[in-house]
């Protein structure tokens, strides 16, 4: 079993670091004083401003939650990410995740979140994720609930 991930994740090669520009982007929207969960641990390189306070440790994201953390921000793996926005969900905290752009279109994430205060927030460019050889064919978006940006859609 791979580390840093969990035992309900049927693939193994769908749980990439998140592109340093992405993490510059989404905390552009998160003030400098809130503490962030990182859950998703991949091999451990996790590339944030400096000025963040942050928790990034290899755990089990459906069996643990930190003491104390304001908002969760990471890039999760895509063959779970119902799992995962059901349990960002329920912890009742504000959350971003980067997932590809389709992930809007999938009935789950509709019923979850019509009635969530969210945004998508959508990069001007596609992200290349460093453990590819290949920039994806897809787009990735934030989906972010709780964040009170006063839009649903953001064009960065």
């Amino acid at each position: 079993m791979r580390q840093g991930i969990n035992t309900k994740c049927p693939k193994r090669d769908d749980n990439y670091n998140t592109p340093p520009e992405a993490f510059d982007l989404i905390f552009s929207y998160i003030p400098r004083d809130k503490k962030v969960w990182c859950p998703f641990y991949n091999n451990g390189d996790l590339s944030i401003p400096k000025d963040i306070d942050v928790i990034h440790e290899n755990k089990d994201f459906f069996a643990y939650v930190p003491e104390k953390w304001d908002y969760i921000v990471d890039n999760p793996p895509y063959s779970i990410k119902k799992q995962i926005f059901e349990r960002c969900l329920s912890l009742g905290k504000p959350f971003a995740l980067l997932v590809p752009f389709d992930s809007l279109e999938r009935q789950y994430v509709s019923s979850m979140l019509k009635h969530n205060d969210f945004t998508v927030i959508i990069p001007h460019t596609r992200y290349k994720f460093n453990e590819m050889s290949f920039t994806p064919p897809f787009k990735c978006v934030f989906i972010c609930v709780g964040f009170n940006l006063g839009r649903q859609i953001i064009f960065e």
